[in-house]
Formats: C-alpha cells, sequence, structure tokens
C-alpha cells in the first residue's frame, strides 16, 4: 500500500487536473438538473453586446427567441450552441448557455468633393454593395466615385473601411438620345441643371409609330418629359410601334408624379390608372393625359382565365376619336375570348350595320378597328367604341338628379354581370321572367340599373341626396312594371302606350340576324324619354353572336340568353305583321352591307394587320402567350371573314322565306 508523503506522483497529478478540466467543463451538480420548480434554464452570453436575460421553462414547453442584443460596429448572426445554429422551438432537456456571434461591420465613407452629401455605408466583408444615389453639383456632371484616383467597382464590401471621393465633369449636362434606328441621329442637348429644354422632332422610322422617349430601365423605367434639364446627364431611348393600316392607339400608363411606368397587369376594374394616350395615323391626335381600367365581366376572367382584356378610357378633357365625336369616355372591345369571335368583326360589323340601315334605333354607337400598344408592348387588334351614356351625340335624353318625370338609361343585366354595381343604382321587377318556358332567362336573377342619372352621385352634395335618389328609383322601377305588363299582356294597344315600337322591332330583328343572345344576360339597354317611352338601344355585347345554324327563330323562341322583352314583343300576334314589312325594307340593304363588309377586297386590305392579333394571341380562349405564326393567323382570319358573310347571307335568305309572306 501506498504512503501519502503529501506529494503526488506525477501521474496522479496528470490524472487528477484532467479530472478537474471535465468537471468544471460540465454541468455537474445543481446547475445540470431543472430548478425547484422543475424549469430548465437558457443563459446567454451576448460577448460584449448588450445584456440578454435568461429564458426558464419546463422540458419540450414552446419557446420564443429573444430580440437581438446590439453590439455597436457589428452584425448580429445569430444565438449559437457548440458551433451550431440554435433554433427557438421547445425547451431542451438540460441547462444550457448560448453564445453570441458577431460579424464586423466596416463603413464607405463618400467625399463628395463640394458636391451634395452622401450617407456612409455599413456592410460586412463579402456583402454585396451598390452604388449610392449619385450627387449633384451645379453645373457639373458627376462621373463616378475614385479610390485613389482609379474608378471605384462596388461589387463586395472588403475587409477593410473605404474613403471613396468623387469625380466630376465640367462640360455640363447632357441629354443623350438613343433613336434605335441606324443611321439616325439626334445631337444631345447640353444645359445647365434646371434650364428649360424642349424636345427634339419626333424622329422617323418606316413603317413605324413613334411613342414617345423613354428613360432609366427595369422598375425605375419612365416616360421622359421635356421641361427643365435633369441633375445629370440622361440617355433616352425612342419608343417604337409597328405601323398598319389600322390606325394605333398608344397607351402608357405612369405614375402622375414620377413618370415611372405602371405594369398593365396592375390594372383593374375598380380604381382608374393613370395614363398618356394618343393615336397614332389619320385622323390621330398627340398624346394627351387620360386615365385606364378594365371593364366586363366574363371577359375580363371572371369565368376563366384571359390574357387580352377590356378596358374603359377616360380622358382629362373631350378628345375628338378618329372622327368620332368628342367625349372624355370611350371603351376598347378586346373581342371576348378569340374564340368567340375569330374575325374580330362581330360588334363592328352589326354596329355599323345598325347606324347605317337601322334608323329606328335613334343611336348605335360608333366604333373603329384599332393597334393597341401598351408602354410601346403590342396589345393586339381591338374594338374601340363610344362608351354607352346619355349625351348629345349618344343617348341624347335628357336626365337629370332630383326630377322624377326626367330621363333615364337603364341596362338589363342577370346577377353574375352586376360587377360593382351598388344596391342603391338598381332594382328588380316582379313579372321580368314572363315569357317561353324554354327561355334560359327564367332561371337567373335578373337587374335593372340605372346608368343615368348616375348612381355614382346619388349623394353629392348639390346634385342629389339618398332620398331623392331613392324616390327617382321606385319611380322607373314602377316604368318598367308597366312597360313588361303591358308586354305580358300582349296587346299592342297597351304595349304602344309605353314603348316606342319601331325601335324595339328594328332592335329586335338586328339581334335575331345575328342570333345574338346575350342580351338576356348582360347586354342590352333601354332608355325613357321625359314623360314619354321607352326605347330600344343602343346595340351591345355582340361577342356572343352567331349562335349555331343560320336557320330558325332564336330570340323570337327565347333560346338560350335570349332578352325577354323581344320575345314577349314578337309573340304579340299584332306585332308579327309589322316586323315582316321592316324586314322587307331592310333585306336588301343587309345583304349589301354584308357583302360590302366581308368583301375579298377588304380581306385582302387588312389581311395583315387584323391577323396579326390572332399571330400575338392565338385562337384559344382568352388568348395565349405564345400565339401562332403570322402565316397561319392571316389563312384562318381570312376563311372566318368568309365563313361570317357565307353565315350572314344564308341567315338573311332564311329570314326572306320566313318573313316575305
Amino acid at each position: 500500500m501506498m504512503k501519502f508523503n503529501g506529494k503526488l506522483p506525477l501521474k496522479c497529478a496528470i490524472i487528477t487536473m484532467a479530472l478537474l478540466i471535465v468537471i468544471s467543463g460540465c454541468d455537474l451538480g445543481p446547475g445540470k438538473g431543472p430548478d425547484e420548480t422543475g424549469r430548465y434554464r437558457i443563459t446567454f452570453n451576448s460577448r460584449g453586446g448588450s445584456a440578454v436575460s435568461p429564458i426558464s421553462a419546463y422540458a419540450d414547453e414552446p419557446i420564443e427567441k429573444p430580440e437581438d442584443p446590439e453590439y455597436a460596429g457589428y452584425r448580429f448572426d445569430g444565438w449559437f450552441l457548440d458551433d451550431m445554429l440554435f433554433e427557438f422551438s421547445i425547451m431542451p432537456g438540460r441547462n444550457i448557455t448560448l453564445n453570441a456571434v458577431w460579424t464586423k461591420y466596416y463603413t464607405i465613407t463618400f467625399n463628395s468633393a463640394g458636391g451634395s452629401d452622401v450617407l456612409p455605408m455599413n456592410a460586412c466583408a463579402g456583402d454585396d454593395i451598390y452604388p449610392p444615389a449619385s450627387p449633384r453639383l451645379q453645373g457639373s456632371q458627376f462621373m463616378g466615385w475614385l479610390l485613389d484616383d482609379e474608378p471605384f467597382t462596388f461589387t463586395t464590401m472588403p475587409e477593410n473601411d473605404l474613403s471613396l471621393v468623387a469625380s466630376w465633369s465640367l462640360e455640363g449636362i447632357r441629354i443623350i438620345f438613343n433613336t434605335g434606328v441606324e443611321g439616325f441621329t439626334i445631337d444631345p442637348i447640353t444645359a445647365a441643371p434646371g434650364a428649360l429644354i424642349a424636345a427634339p422632332p419626333d424622329p422617323v422610322r418606316e413603317k413605324h409609330y413613334f411613342v414617345g422617349w423613354y428613360a432609366g430601365s427595369g422598375s425605375n423605367r419612365r416616360l421622359f418629359r421635356f421641361t427643365v434639364m435633369p441633375q445629370e446627364t440622361t440617355t433616352v431611348t425612342a419608343q417604337w410601334v409597328e405601323a398598319t393600316n389600322l390606325p394605333a392607339l398608344n397607351i402608357t400608363l405612369h405614375n402622375r408624379a414620377t413618370n415611372v411606368l405602371i405594369d398593365l397587369n396592375s390594372v383593374n376594374r375598380e380604381v382608374y390608372t393613370n395614363a398618356t394616350i394618343g393615336i397614332a395615323g389619320e385622323n390621330g391626335f398627340e398624346p394627351v393625359p387620360g386615365e385606364l381600367r378594365g371593364r366586363g365581366y366574363g371577359s375580363w376572367g371572371e369565368w376563366g382565365t384571359v390574357h387580352k382584356k377590356p378596358y374603359r378610357i377616360r380622358f382629362e378633357t373631350r378628345q375628338e376619336v378618329l372622327g368620332m365625336p368628342s367625349s372624355r369616355h370611350w371603351v376598347i372591345i378586346a373581342g371576348i375570348w378569340n374564340e368567340v369571335d375569330r374575325a374580330q368583326a362581330k360588334p363592328d360589323s352589326a354596329f355599323r350595320m345598325a347606324r347605317e340601315l337601322f334608323t329606328n334605333i335613334e343611336y348605335a354607337t360608333r366604333t373603329h378597328l384599332v393597334d393597341v400598344n401598351v408602354n410601346g408592348e403590342y396589345r393586339g387588334v381591338y374594338t374601340l367604341s363610344e362608351h354607352v351614356r346619355v349625351a348629345n351625340e349618344r343617348v341624347n335624353i335628357e336626365s337629370e338628379h332630383v326630377t322624377l318625370d326626367t330621363g333615364y338609361l337603364l341596362s338589363y343585366t342577370w346577377n353574375g354581370h352586376l360587377g360593382n354595381t351598388p344596391s342603391h343604382g338598381r332594382f328588380q321587377v316582379n313579372n321580368i321572367n314572363l315569357g317561353p318556358s324554354n327561355n334560359e332567362n327564367i332561371s337567373r336573377e335578373k337587374w335593372f340599373t340605372i346608368q343615368s342619372p348616375d348612381y355614382d352621385d346619388y349623394n353629392t352634395p348639390g346634385i342629389s341626396t339618398p332620398a331623392q335618389y331613392q324616390a327617382q328609383l321606385e319611380f322607373i322601377k314602377a316604368e318598367v312594371e308597366k312597360l313588361t305588363a303591358a308586354l305580358g299582356s300582349r296587346n299592342i294597344t297597351n304595349i304602344e302606350e309605353v314603348m316606342d315600337i319601331p325601335s324595339f322591332i328594328d332592335s329586335y330583328i338586328l339581334h335575331e340576324l345575328y342570333k345574338q343572345d346575350d342580351c338576356g344576360s348582360g347586354g342590352f339597354f333601354l332608355y325613357k324619354k321625359a314623360g314619354g317611352k321607352f326605347f330600344a338601344g343602343p346595340p351591345w355585347d355582340w361577342d356572343r353572336s352567331f349562335n349555331g345554324g343560320s336557320t330558325g327563330l332564336h330570340i323570337a323562341n327565347g333560346n338560350g340568353k335570349a332578352c325577354p322583352f323581344f320575345t314577349w314583343l314578337y309573340n304579340t300576334t299584332a306585332v308579327q305583321p309589322l316586323v315582316r314589312a321592316r324586314w322587307r325594307e331592310l333585306s336588301p340593304g343587309i345583304k349589301n352591307f354584308v357583302n360590302d363588309y366581308f368583301s375579298d377586297e377588304k380581306i385582302s386590305t387588312y389581311r395583315y394587320s387584323i391577323s396579326r392579333n390572332f399571330a400575338r394571341w392565338g385562337w384559344s380562349q382568352g388568348g395565349n402567350q405564345n400565339g401562332q405564326s403570322q402565316s397561319s393567323a392571316e389563312t384562318q382570319w381570312a376563311n372566318e371573314m368568309r365563313n361570317y358573310k357565307s353565315w350572314l347571307i344564308n341567315r338573311a335568305n332564311w329570314l326572306d322565306g320566313q318573313w316575305n309572306n
């Protein structure tokens, strides 16, 4: 047995020291287990940063990460346990100590050399860094930042502090023009910042229209205004769109204050988006201020994805558009789903026919096919149309607030087309669903919307109060109930007292000719003159026409979504001779119109320009992003035009047999 003489052998001393080290490195004793309440403890070693209070919780109890500590000149990278980032989720079943990990910030300071101040930049070594906003110096152009008299490139933060010095050119600020046309140049404009400037003459490029000058790129791309000289040299680029034999409606969406472009995808049906709008081509005009918002229901995508959408245009001041009377309010019709109108001709042909031949319809919207470009991007062929509203050159009635027996413009629709129409602007009547049993309208909830007097003004001081507008609504509702009751009686004397029969007969024949049955669901307007009768019109929502074969009475029999007004009227025995007589007057002119509108000459003239729409969007519902070849689109469009012509002529011939006796 070894005697202890006060000295340990060397081997024992080493073992003893090792045990002491192990024991000191482990949470042995009372600190290892839970406290007297059964909770475990997380303590935080901030390693120079601000103190963080410990966390106590039962094992597996949820825990939350504390607020990050702060350490001047350093970035906090997280709490670590045994060199691993600790995830704060549940309390472990032991006491632990977490250590803060810090990364040092380095600073780049900027000496503007007499220019405006630029704040220092702080970042950790290896972080991506980007140039700050350029400083400004009156009469000088900022050229960049220098480090030791050499240009500095902003890539990643070095592992040290830097001081950069601004470089200036005293040659003045310039506007540099990029025309995008080889060999065509425009001399730069040189002037002091803030000096008044004027735009140069518009550049010219063969088979293109000039839209305007754009500056910047990406999210900072903006419409450039030639008002005062900018604070730094700026390159502006000419924006071109292809010119065809159709007028070009050019729309630039931009922020009113900064002129930064706004993406078309951000446009909705509720709020107008600021725009600058012009028309290039014959009878066009220079860009003027306006606004754009979405319109429509199914054509906006309520029943499926639609890429090519319709819009409403509102100019800041009245504009005469392509020879049409001046107004602030216009619409562009997409041709709801290319597969429904594969000739891009249904609304335009029907509305033109109504204006030229159907003289008992007092007003039919004027239209014009146009190329539409938004922010310099081709968006297809649209039908530019007058917006249906009360005006001298449109629905010409006296329509006033407060007065009960005033003029009213109404639209008739089912609930699916109401959109955002407020409840105070619409009403129902009890007997609207009278009609043939096969009428699809019977299963749909029907509404009348008061388009004028405008329901948006129902609570506007000096114009109308809610009570006054409600009184007008009740008045016109009672008048519509008289109309539907008269139609339901099938008595022509009763009907004549409340309806202008010639306008309804003309409107019925037009709908029957085209088999346009969407008027029973969302495309029918009627109006009542002050102290007078109801009139039909203007025709609207014509995409869903040419329904089925060219034979058979479609609207009269209440097929599909046919308008019940026409169904009731035609099934009044005394009205049918009037329809036949009117058809005999119209038939020759209709055939001449169809042969002219869908002529081979027109097909040849517009073969490229209109087919370009289908090369852009294809033929599928709502359009797609790929389109098809131009040659294929031209062939198919020409065939569709000839099919429309053949269908309408066959339809007119069939109606001749039905009504020419």
